[in-house]
């Protein structure tokens, strides 16, 4: 018997698996040195790679990966209304690009990437982040005019390598399992707010 297949198909509900999106000028001159201001007062230490999951233990210096310096930005008075300003950002991207179930946002990361600053290609996905569940997407706001700074791209890598724009003030979003790196800081130093939503594991 012959069978003609298109009689026998349904449609899915397809959901959008987008690489990355990117909003321009969402924050201005103005907020973006205060956010600075806000990053520079934090407690620095080297960046270190996650090896088991978030567990502090099981991380290690490692500066042929990895280069920069790191502060963890946590919820204050003082820095809430970041905190709100992004959620608004946040659920926009997402109900417009990727539609992950999402609940929270991990404590922020401000990020100072010297001259010969990078961070080798990864995925920002981990084992887990506690009753939150996973990172599914992450984000990263440029702090830094980009005549400020040579080198330091944005390279997010799927089907192709695209180079996020250096626009201070615009912020990108892509999925936590996506590669990515920071390429070399060649010239001055890059100041990048750096994110992560969190919400139950992929089914």
């Amino acid at each position: 018997m012959n069978i003609d297949v298109k009689n026998y198909t349904w449609g899915l509900d397809i959901r959008k698996y987008e690489q990355y999106c990117f909003y321009s000028g969402v924050y201005t001159d103005t907020q973006i040195e205060e956010i600075k201001r806000l990053g520079d007062n934090l407690e620095s230490e080297d960046a270190y790679i996650e090896a088991n999951g978030v567990e502090k233990k099981s991380s290690r210096l490692n500066k042929e990966v990895r280069e920069s310096i790191v502060s963890f930005m946590h919820i204050t008075t003082e820095n809430q209304w970041l905190f709100r300003s992004l959620t608004d950002i946040i659920k926009s991207a997402n109900d417009t690009f990727f539609e992950f179930d999402i609940n929270s946002i991990e404590s922020l990361q401000y990020t100072v990437y010297n001259k010969g600053g990078f961070y080798a290609k990864h995925i920002d996905i981990l084992n887990s982040t506690g009753k939150s569940g996973i990172r599914k997407l992450s984000f990263s706001l440029q702090l830094t005019d980009e005549e400020e700074y040579d080198g330091g791209d944005l390279v997010i890598s799927n089907s192709k390598n695209v180079v996020i724009s250096k626009n201070k003030g615009s912020i990108t979003f892509f999925p936590s399992y996506t590669p990515h790196e920071v390429l070399p800081v060649t010239r001055g130093v890059r100041k990048a707010l750096v994110g992560w939503i969190l919400g139950p594991n992929f089914k």
